[in-house]
C-alpha cells in the first residue's frame, strides 16, 4: 500500500500523467490500428495459453 501512495505522489507531481497521455495523442490512425491489433493478439493469446493449459 506504501508504494501505491508513493507512485500516485510521483505521478500526479508536476502533471507527469499529461505528458505521458500526449505522447499517445500524437500517434497517427496506422500506429493507433497497429498497437490495437497487438493488444488484442496478446490478450486472444492469454486466453488461449489458459485453455490450452486447463485441457492438458
Amino acid at each position: 500500500m506504501r508504494n501505491f501512495i508513493r507512485g500516485c505522489i510521483y505521478i500526479f507531481e508536476d502533471d507527469k500523467y499529461i505528458r505521458y497521455f500526449d505522447r499517445y495523442e500524437k500517434w497517427s490512425k496506422a500506429e493507433k490500428r497497429k498497437y490495437s491489433w497487438l493488444t488484442m493478439a496478446s490478450v486472444v493469446a492469454v486466453f488461449l495459453l489458459f485453455y490450452l493449459g486447463l485441457t492438458n
